[in-house]
């Protein structure tokens, strides 16, 4: 992909205010492809562990590292369910559950990473602790030779990143390379993830990769890192933010199967965009709202559904 900046000359300001992050699950950030854990299979997994006593959380790993078929993936489902429970924060800080379940995923990885649904389930649960015994081998699956695997990994790591501290995952020079690595991959949805995650660490680097990114061939992947510029009040995001607030997105919504899907995709779209946008000018005082009045003008006039007509409004307000 081309490594050329933005064409943007809207400048930031020297020293923005900083935002909070709100990074609480990838799934919940909805133009990034993929989730933490399959709703179905996390149901099945609660309805299961509320029915029969559940095994040790070590007692699960070790079923997952040395059993196979159902046996090992109603283990995998019983311990995804541990670990999404609010309930169950000292688990999500067990350095050697996580330890445990990355020494599995290292197998996996080093056998060839054969079972891809395994090695998925095991990156997506290894986002869920609060501990960076699982840095190294997330990067090596970041770099993986199956995308959906790769994928799940940089999902990961932005979690991570977000729990842990960005510095101390970018300090990693395997995470860093594996992300800078992956937002260059040939797979979109990959390049999208890796925007995401960059955005999560936030820092210069992170941002001088998230312009160029800004000029990617795939719509998605640019809406990514434009979203996550102007999480951090650079201004550079702004004309792809102008794209986001088309009423068509035409292009952002090829894939979508039917016109509910459609609608939905767009909808998002816009309260993205219109999210960013807030979040812009209240991080770069140096961006003025009269920048979008055009662009938010004409979506108004394209009859959006009430939802984005009040975030409409709630901008106007900004003046």
């Amino acid at each position: 992909m081309p490594d050329k900046p933005s064409s943007t000359t809207i400048p930031a300001e020297e020293t923005p205010r900083p935002q909070p992050r709100r990074v609480p699950f990838l799934v919940g950030f909805v133009l990034v492809p993929g989730g933490v854990i399959l709703a179905a299979v996390l149901a099945l997994a609660i309805i299961r562990w509320l029915t029969f006593p559940a095994p040790a959380a070590s007692q699960l790993a070790e079923t997952i590292e040395t059993r196979t078929g159902n046996t090992r993936w109603r283990a995998a489902m019983q311990l995804a369910a541990m670990l999404a429970d609010p309930r169950q924060a000292p688990l999500r800080r067990d350095r050697r559950l996580a330890e445990q379940l990355a020494a599995v995923l290292r197998r996996e990885l080093d056998s060839g990473g054969q079972d891809a649904a395994l090695c998925v389930f095991l990156c997506r649960a290894l986002g869920e602790f609060q501990v960076d015994a699982s840095l190294p081998v997330l990067a090596d699956a970041a770099a993986s030779r199956t995308d959906q695997v790769q994928r799940s990994a940089v999902e990961s790591l932005a979690i991570l990143a977000d729990r842990l501290g960005a510095d101390d995952v970018w300090s990693s020079a395997g995470v860093r390379a594996a992300i800078l690595q992956a937002s260059r991959a040939p797979a979109p949805a990959l390049r999208a993830a890796a925007a995401f995650t960059l955005g999560v660490v936030g820092n210069l680097e992170a941002q001088q990769r998230l312009e160029s990114m800004l000029a990617d061939q795939d719509v998605i992947v640019r809406y990514n890192a434009a979203t996550a510029l102007a999480r951090a009040g650079n201004g550079r995001a702004v004309g792809v933010l102008l794209e986001m607030l088309a009423p068509d997105q035409a292009a952002a919504l090829a894939g979508a199967p039917d016109e509910a899907a459609r609608i939905r995709q767009r909808e998002t779209i816009h309260a993205n965009a219109l999210e960013a946008v807030e979040q812009l000018l209240h991080a770069n005082p140096a961006i003025a709202i009269s920048a979008f009045e055009d662009a938010l003008a004409r979506l108004r006039q394209s009859r959006p559904p009430p939802t984005i007509l009040a975030r409409i409004q709630r901008l106007g307000e900004l003046k």
